[in-house]
């Protein structure tokens, strides 16, 4: 999911968990109970194996990740 569901803001009305885009490569294959979350962008041809959680970008391509937080531990 790109967003938090609810905005929140600072002490100065600052506007400080703004929505930012998913984006996945092609061929990737996402294993079930796994987590992508906001601003993430993925590579091509990656394998994310389930009960994973991506955090940040791993814009590697053709690499298994695994774990929480999501790590290369293949390529």
């Amino acid at each position: 999911m790109d967003t938090d569901f609810h905005m929140v803001f600072d002490e100065t009305k600052k506007h400080i968990n703004p929505d930012r885009e998913i984006r996945i490569g092609n061929d990737c294959w996402i294993g079930n109970h796994s987590f992508v979350q906001k601003g993430t962008v993925l590579g091509n041809m990656m394998v994310l194996a389930s009960n994973s959680m991506v955090n940040s970008s791993i814009e590697e391509n053709n690499v298994i990740l695994a774990g929480s937080p999501a790590s290369i531990v293949r390529k």
